[in-house]
C-alpha cells in the first residue's frame, strides 16, 4: 500500500442508519467486497420468510424440473441450430426444408449446398 494515499485510493460508501439501529441488534453480511448491514430479523420474521420461500419453491417445482426450451415454430421464420456432425456449420430449417451452411458476421446465412438440393434423410444430419 502507498504511504501517500491519493483520493482515488479511497472508496465511497453510502450509509442509511435506521432509527432503531441503536436499540436493535444488527447483522453484517459480506459478499466479496460488498458489505450489507441491517437489522437482525426477529424469530417471527425468520419463520414468515422461511414459509414464503418454501411456498415459492413449491410453485416453481413443476417448472424447474423440465429441461429445454419450447420454441414456437412459425411459417417463414427460420430455426438455426449447431450442426453436431460438421463443427463450424449450422443447420437452418425453413418451411420444412433443411440446409447446411454458415452464419456470417452480419448474421446472414450462406448455404454450403447452394449448387445442389440437400439430400437429408429422416433424422437429419
Amino acid at each position: 500500500m502507498n504511504d501517500n494515499p491519493n483520493a482515488e485510493d479511497f472508496e465511497t460508501y453510502s450509509v442509511h442508519i435506521h432509527e432503531d439501529a441503536g436499540r436493535l441488534p444488527l447483522r453484517v453480511v459480506q459478499f466479496g467486497s460488498v458489505i450489507v448491514i441491517g437489522l437482525e430479523l426477529t424469530p417471527e420474521q425468520r419463520a414468515r420468510n422461511s414459509a414464503e420461500s418454501e411456498a415459492a419453491l413449491r410453485r416453481l417445482r413443476e417448472h424447474i424440473g423440465k429441461p429445454g426450451v419450447k420454441i414456437e415454430r412459425r411459417p417463414g421464420v427460420p430455426l438455426v441450430y449447431a450442426n453436431k456432425n460438421m463443427p463450424g456449420t449450422v443447420i437452418r430449417e425453413l418451411n420444412g426444408r433443411k440446409e447446411v451452411g454458415k452464419l456470417l458476421k452480419d448474421g446472414s446465412f450462406v448455404s454450403l449446398l447452394a449448387d445442389r438440393p440437400p439430400s437429408i434423410g429422416p433424422g437429419g444430419f
